[in-house]
């Protein structure tokens, strides 16, 4: 079963702010999400219900699902994408 995969566009501004080597990284683990997310590493996000996450190297994408939606809410530095989260609360 494939998901469809959607970005918001905060997710796609911080996408382009990645160096080109983690989109490469990143842009693999969510293709591979759409097909297998437990292939891809998605793990839940403590204190966060019903989201998730992927990682590739330093970089995470943090995610819902809604049925065979993934929607990707942002991208980046592990150190910066928590704190991004903290203020879509």
């Amino acid at each position: 079963m494939t998901r469809r995969i959607s970005l918001k566009p905060s997710a796609r501004r911080d996408f382009g702010k990645m160096p080109r080597k983690a989109q490469q990284a990143l842009a693999k683990k969510i293709d591979l999400l759409a097909v297998n997310a437990q292939a891809a590493g998605e793990e839940k996000l403590a204190g966060h219900p019903g989201l998730f996450r992927i990682r590739a190297g330093d970089y995470r994408a943090v995610y819902e699902k809604d049925g065979n939606t993934i929607m990707i809410l942002r991208m980046g530095d592990r150190k910066e994408v928590y704190k991004m989260l903290r203020r879509l609360d």
